[in-house]
């Protein structure tokens, strides 16, 4: 059985867990990926916020919220699926596909979103930082998975409780793949995994770094949903 258990110690000693640290990683990256991370952060601020993309309660802390929070997924990837295409499921306002894109400039990774003014958002972001390795797919995942199995890795952030989100990832998945999840801090978090049953493997690959965050955990199996 699954447990998602938060880790009491403070933040700065927390940040060295199995994921790795977020400012290592940080340190990790060249000027110029962080420049683009930092005029990431500012469309966030100034475009996605005003297009309902981004919670307006998250003004003025972008950074540590969604910027920091979505790099969670880098040594995951690193360590887990060092190549391959990379599927942001329900990319949004391109979290946390997009700062995973600038600090893994060598992936492919695609940005998988059904609407219409987040495609837009995303494809105006792609083209003012210059990502060539990004790609913008409008589809529903659904959609996007009858299509054969496009990914060594799906990103979920925010977009589903675990079971839904691995329903909607496994047809995208080549065999060997699994999905990167970010999970809640809370008791339903816990309980959502717990419920994917069987036949799915749940392990953490990144522990929280911050006190509001869930740890980030690559799901896998042989069971996969109809």
């Amino acid at each position: 059985m699954f447990h998602v258990k938060l880790d009491p110690r403070p933040d700065a000693e927390r940040r060295g867990g199995p994921g790795g640290s977020v400012a290592a990683l940080e340190r990790s990256l060249t000027a110029a990926q962080l420049d683009r991370l930092r005029a990431y952060a500012a469309l966030l601020e100034e475009r996605a916020v005003g297009l309902g993309l981004v919670s307006g309660r998250d003004r003025g802390r972008i950074w540590e919220r969604h910027v920091q929070d979505s790099l969670r997924a880098v040594p995951c990837l690193r360590r887990e699926f060092p190549e391959g295409t990379v599927v942001d499921l329900g990319s949004g306002a391109g979290l946390p596909g997009i700062p995973v894109a600038v600090a893994l400039p060598g992936r492919e990774v695609v940005l998988l979103e059904p609407r219409a003014r987040a495609v837009a958002f995303l494809e105006l972001t792609v083209e003012r930082l210059g990502l060539t390795n990004v790609r913008v797919l409008r589809a529903r995942a659904e959609e996007a998975g009858r299509g054969g199995r496009l990914a060594v890795a799906v990103l979920a952030r925010a977009v589903a409780p675990a079971p839904r989100a691995w329903r909607l990832a496994a047809p995208l998945l080549r065999p060997s793949g699994g999905l990167v999840y970010f999970a809640g801090s809370g008791r339903a978090s816990a309980a959502a995994l717990r419920a994917l049953g069987a036949g799915v493997r749940v392990r953490v690959c990144s522990e929280p770094a911050f006190p509001w965050q869930g740890p980030v955990v690559i799901i896998s199996g042989t069971s996969r949903p109809a």
